[in-house]
């Protein structure tokens, strides 16, 4: 994600999808995708969920990239929910044609607690790990 004339754009994405006969070979993709972006753009932040990104995080940051661990938490998915809120809200987020992408969106619902909001699928079989992702790569604090 890139901030410019205070609007938040996101200029690339990917998803990596395992199989039960194809696990995610971790250096081939991930690793390799982050480091191509790292060259690519001005990343100022990766984060990361520590449960299976751990040696992969700390290999990364040997390299000077820089991650950071970001648990989904409840209070860690509150926060990045109700930013993309925000962001959308205010009509400052714009996104690219994927239809993926738009798939999860539709799939995708906001549920209020005493915490604030935080994205939720209406059906359990529904991935909405993309919208997830995307809630997580914008800037905190709006455009």
């Amino acid at each position: 994600m890139i901030e410019k004339a205070s609007c938040v754009r996101l200029i690339a994405h990917k998803v990596f999808t395992p199989s039960p006969g194809d696990p995610i070979d971790f250096e081939a993709t991930i690793e390799r995708t982050l480091r191509e972006w790292h060259a690519r753009f001005r990343v100022r932040q990766i984060l990361f969920d520590p449960y299976q990104m751990a040696a992969v995080a700390q290999l990364l940051a040997r390299e000077r990239l820089p991650i950071e661990e970001y648990p989904q938490t409840l209070p860690n998915l509150t926060a990045v929910t109700s930013n993309l809120f925000d962001l959308i809200s205010a009509r400052s987020l714009v996104l690219y044609p994927d239809a993926d992408m738009r798939l999860a969106i539709s799939r995708a619902i906001i549920t209020e607690s005493s915490r604030g909001w935080k994205l939720d699928k209406m059906k359990q079989s529904h991935k909405i790990d993309v919208i997830v992702a995307l809630s997580m790569a914008c800037p905190r604090g709006g455009a």
